[in-house]
């Protein structure tokens, strides 16, 4: 399977690329923030504040559960 990582002819930015893959998933906040071990109050800060402040280790993390690259994000 090819994943596309552009939308409209431009490339995705980190939350157009999870909203992507948790709708290609069927999940959201909650239940992502559960089975990637990822505390529900930062993805929602994430949707909120913005995620400049992303750390690795939770990057890692989503790595781990969506099965991506730190490239991919």
């Amino acid at each position: 399977m090819v994943i596309s990582y552009y939308k409209g002819g431009a490339t995705m930015n980190f939350l157009e690329k999870l909203d992507f893959l948790m709708e290609k998933y069927e999940l959201n906040k909650r239940t992502l923030s559960q089975k990637s071990d990822i505390p529900y109050t930062t993805i929602d800060a994430w949707y909120k504040n913005g995620y400049e402040g992303l750390k690795l280790t939770t990057l890692r993390k989503l790595n781990d559960y969506f099965n991506t690259t730190l490239e991919f994000w």
